[in-house]
């Protein structure tokens, strides 16, 4: 049996794994006819390719045939492309295997940033079907453009080598949550909200994925959901049965695409299909999540694949905690006869946005008894506390009525040390993972930054940081951003290890150098929007997090206030700013601008300090109006408010200490 590289060489490797890919690529009647003729009179390259199909057979309808051969051949074998480049790229270690290519970590000499690029591997680039498969694979990536799909950044080919450039999802899959068992509901419906609307947005552009499982699911460390390899994806459109990348068993007649696991019945048949055998794999997805098992189970292919066609899950396995809508969903979606089955996944969407609104208002009813094993979801400063505000729970945030005082944890500091002044932002950051604090404190007549551990006893100075004033943290919590008003004013940044500061802006150009800020914010994109404000260079501008020259996102026209205040959106497609009327301030408005272009949308009138907060997989655009906190439903990919004029989600709150907060 193969099971290690032993005495073959490389170059058997490599014939091995060109004449596996093409053998397992025919239906079961072809294969023999063509060892023969590949092998001719090598028996010892016929026992072994004997062996690797026969191996793979097992794994198959666990994980798909491109990773079970990708962990039958040699890791010599498999990264022989590491350390090559395509175009500006550089092919860093093997990630992962496909049913349609190898991925390795890439790296961008253009833009320096890192990629994931999906190689199709040699033995497939000959076959022409193979190839278009894989250029179409481009094409649907490209067609789709949603936070909840991995993105494609293009296709590249040099010297024979051809590659997908797609989006680094750094974070484990769904089956490597999965392997420890099932998920939490509330975390589990969160999580299947992402995927259904990743589904809806496919399937609003006529693509189907066709290969739906947990293992094409990626989860980023700040809970988004990825879904990812359309490699088996088509436009749904009526035709027969394709030729398959992953071909089932012999035993089965016909030739199908997917994974056996989450096939719908009239895949498994290797019949048409169109979106509804998403719904199905979908179904198959969340009936793990919630319990821990697949709904059809087998110890072969042959036996998930009875199951499918004519087995009913076992439903006494569903958590009776599971919303009785949830509980009815997967019934619907896991319906053999396609005609019965749900179908289209808005529908699923909004049974799972429903069920965990209930959740929600559940939580929120229950709060008071509730809060002393609650996560604390503000931090509170003043002149001898310090005080941010973070929303990490809108179950209490959000409470419909009676309003909720939002909760306080005290940080005393030392005597000599005050929080500063309001000036022009907020005076207190919290990083990213809400371990750190970063404040401007006021001591011996001098302000400046101060950082601090949320368990150290004391707070450090950071050196270079006097006149400081508005920290924000970058998204990997990393640096501090701040404005500074020494000499002439600026942006700069420093390392929370101590490193700088250094001077963010060049120049603003038409030689004036010197300016006030407004307000800035560190976006997803490693890019910082800051209001920019002098007789001619007021407005909304945008830099790299390394600095450089800006670049313009807004004009102030002649009849407005400033823009102040700019919020980037946690999905970086937008930034939310305040226009202030200074002798007016019910006349604020708080306006959207999208960052790939367009032009600035009303959000809302009489508004300011606008932010979009996200929990538990929704979004709420938060802003203050007399001194009372509000919150309205935000859709953060249609990039608009839903609900109506908003509601209170506070009592009323004294405004310094409200600016504070955000």
């Amino acid at each position: 049996m193969v099971g290690g590289s032993g005495g073959v060489t490389p170059e058997r490797w490599a014939t091995l794994e060109e004449l596996f890919h093409q053998a397992r690529a025919l239906p079961a009647a072809e294969r023999d006819p063509f060892i023969d003729g590949a092998c001719g009179g090598d028996a010892d390259l016929r026992r072994e390719l004997e062996s690797l199909l026969a191996q793979s057979e097992g794994t198959l309808f666990e994980q798909g045939a491109g990773v079970a051969a990708a962990a039958l051949f040699p890791a010599a074998v498999r990264s022989r492309h590491e350390g090559r480049t395509l175009g500006p790229y550089t092919l860093g270690p093997l990630i992962g295997s496909g049913g349609m290519g190898d991925v390795y970590r890439g790296r961008d000499a253009k833009l320096g940033r890192d990629v994931a690029m999906k190689i199709l591997p040699d033995s497939l680039a000959r076959h022409p079907d193979r190839l278009a498969r894989f250029q179409r694979e481009a094409r649907i990536l490209a067609s789709l453009n949603h936070s909840h799909i991995g993105a494609i950044y293009g296709f590249e080919e040099s010297d024979g080598l051809r590659g997908l450039v797609l989006e680094l999802v750094d974070g484990p899959t769904l089956r490597e949550k999965l392997a420890k068992g099932a998920l939490p509901v509330d975390e589990a419906l969160v999580m299947a909200r992402q995927i259904a609307e990743a589904l809806e947005a496919a399937h609003q552009k006529g693509v189907v994925h066709r290969d739906l499982k947990p293992a094409n699911v990626k989860i980023t460390s700040n809970g988004v959901v990825k879904v990812l390899d359309f490699g088996l994806a088509k436009i749904d459109v009526p035709e027969p049965a394709e030729p398959a990348a992953l071909p089932v068993l012999a035993t089965c007649e016909g030739v199908v695409l997917g994974t056996v696991a989450y096939m719908s019945p009239e895949q498994a048949r290797g019949l048409p299909v169109d979106k509804r055998t998403d719904i199905w794999a979908f179904g198959c997805v969340l009936f793990e999540m919630v319990t821990g098992v697949r709904p059809f189970p087998g110890d072969s292919a042959a036996d998930v694949l009875g199951a499918i066609t004519s087995a009913e899950p076992d439903w006494t396995l569903v958590p009776s905690r599971i919303p009785s809508r949830v509980h009815e969903l997967l019934r619907r979606c896991l319906r053999k006869d396609p005609e019965r089955r749900l179908h289209d996944i808005a529908d699923a969407r909004i049974e799972i946005e429903d069920a965990i609104a209930g959740i929600d208002d559940s939580m929120a009813a229950s709060a008071h008894t509730r809060r002393s094993r609650s996560p604390v979801p503000w931090i509170v400063i003043g002149t001898t506390a310090i005080t941010a505000a973070a929303a990490v729970w809108i179950g209490l945030l959000f409470s419909p009525s009676p309003p909720v005082t939002p909760e306080h944890v005290a940080i005393p500091l030392p005597d000599n040390l005050a929080l500063w002044g309001i000036g022009r932002g907020s005076s207190v950051a919290v990083s990213p993972d809400g371990q750190r604090i970063a404040f401007v404190g006021f001591a011996n007549g001098q302000r400046q930054l101060y950082l601090r551990s949320i368990d150290a006893p004391s707070s450090t100075p950071i050196a270079g940081t006097e006149g400081a004033s508005s920290p924000i943290f970058s998204p990997d919590g990393q640096w501090i951003a701040f404005l500074d008003s020494v000499p002439a004013g600026g942006l700069k940044k420093v390392s929370v290890n101590g490193d700088g500061p250094f001077p963010l802006v060049d120049s603003m150009g038409d030689g004036i150098d010197g300016f006030a800020v407004n307000g800035a914010w560190w976006g997803p994109d490693d890019s910082i929007v800051f209001a920019a404000e002098n007789p001619k260079k007021t407005g909304l501008w945008r830099i790299h997090g390394s600095g450089g020259t800006p670049e313009r996102l807004t004009t102030k026209a002649a009849s407005e206030g400033n823009h102040m205040w700019p919020h980037v959106l946690p999905n970086g497609k937008a930034v939310i700013y305040t226009i202030w009327n200074v002798t007016d301030f019910e006349r604020a408005r708080i306006v959207l601008k999208p960052l790939a272009g367009g032009e600035p949308v009303l959000l809302v009138e009489g508004g300011s300090y606008g932010r979009v907060v996200t929990s538990a997989g929704r979004a709420w655009l938060t802003y203050a109006r007399n001194d009372v906190l509000y919150a309205r439903p935000f859709d953060i990919d249609r990039l608009q408010v839903t609900g109506g004029r908003g509601s209170r989600c506070n009592r009323h709150l004294h405004q310094p200490v409200w600016r504070r907060a955000l």
